[in-house]
């Protein structure tokens, strides 16, 4: 709703960057920041595990854990390996 002009939003700082660069958002409220929150991954089993459900949970752990090195490019290279 943000990008069309309908209120604020709060985004990661990354998934907001590229619209912040081509001017689509604005920044509102420079300094402050989302609380965090607990995120679960919640799965049958470890058995039942798809390849690409074990390759999510990999790189959302990742992301979560603000390692950088994991790009939109990682994440499909990575699931595209996966048999």
């Amino acid at each position: 709703m943000a990008l069309h002009g309908m209120g604020i939003g709060g985004l990661p700082e990354p998934m907001a960057r590229p619209f912040v660069e081509n001017g689509s958002l604005v920044p509102a409220l420079p300094g402050w920041n989302l609380p965090e929150a607990i995120v679960w991954c919640v799965t049958p089993g470890r058995r039942l595990l798809s390849p690409a459900t074990r390759a999510f949970i990999e790189v959302f752990s990742q992301v979560m854990k603000g390692n950088a090195a994991y790009r939109i490019a990682d994440i499909k290279a990575l699931l595209a390996s996966q048999p």
